[in-house]
Order: structure tokens, then C-alpha cells, then sequence
């Protein structure tokens, strides 16, 4: 395992939060589209007689598909957050023990254990 100076660190540990912001914007954004999707589209009808019953019959299995990709995506978003989360509570906890030198590795490993 390498020691590497706080601010090489820093600027490690940023790059590794970053990534994880990035995989979880990415998240979100999917689960706005399909939810903007079923909104305006699904959950938007309104006008139900039953003549026109079909329209949602029609569309339930598809648009409870849809759902499930939703949450899905804000379950993983949820679980990217609480991983950043840890990261940075176990970078504080080493940067504090450390004083000018942080075991990275050690950092990410200690946040993943947490899981």
C-alpha cells in the first residue's frame, strides 16, 4: 500500500467521489426521464369510462415495468450516496489520526467494509 502526502490524497479521494457523483447523476437522470414517461404519459389519463378502460389495462405491465426501473435507480443512487458518505467520514478519520499522511487505500477499503 502506498502513503501519499495529504494532498495528493485529497485529490485522490476527490477523483474517487467524483466518480461515484458522476455514476450517481447518471442514475438520477434515467429515473427522470422514465418517470417523466410515466407521468405524462401512464398516470396522466384521467378520462376512464368503460369504453376506454383498455387504455389503462393496455399499458399496466409495461408502465409497472417502468416503475420498478425507477426505483431501482433511486436504490442504487441511495446506496452510491451512503458509499461517498463513508469515504469522506473515513478520509476525515485518517487525515485526523495522520496528521500529513493518508493511506488512501486504507480509506476506501475501511468505507467499503461498511457496506
Amino acid at each position: 500500500m502506498e502513503i501519499v502526502t495529504k494532498t495528493a490524497a485529497a485529490s485522490d479521494l476527490l477523483a474517487v467521489i467524483e466518480g461515484e457523483l458522476m455514476n450517481a447523476t447518471v442514475k438520477i437522470e434515467k429515473a427522470l426521464c422514465i418517470n417523466q414517461d410515466l407521468s405524462e404519459g401512464y398516470f396522466d389519463l384521467t378520462d376512464f369510462t368503460k369504453e376506454n378502460l383498455w387504455k389503462l389495462q393496455c399499458g399496466y405491465f409495461e408502465h409497472a415495468t417502468k416503475a420498478s426501473i425507477v426505483f431501482d435507480y433511486i436504490y442504487a443512487v441511495s446506496g452510491l450516496l451512503e458509499k461517498i458518505e463513508k469515504l469522506v467520514i473515513e478520509a476525515r478519520k485518517e487525515l485526523k489520526g495522520a496528521g500529513r499522511k493518508i493511506n488512501l487505500e486504507e480509506v476506501i477499503r475501511k468505507a467499503e467494509e461498511q457496506e
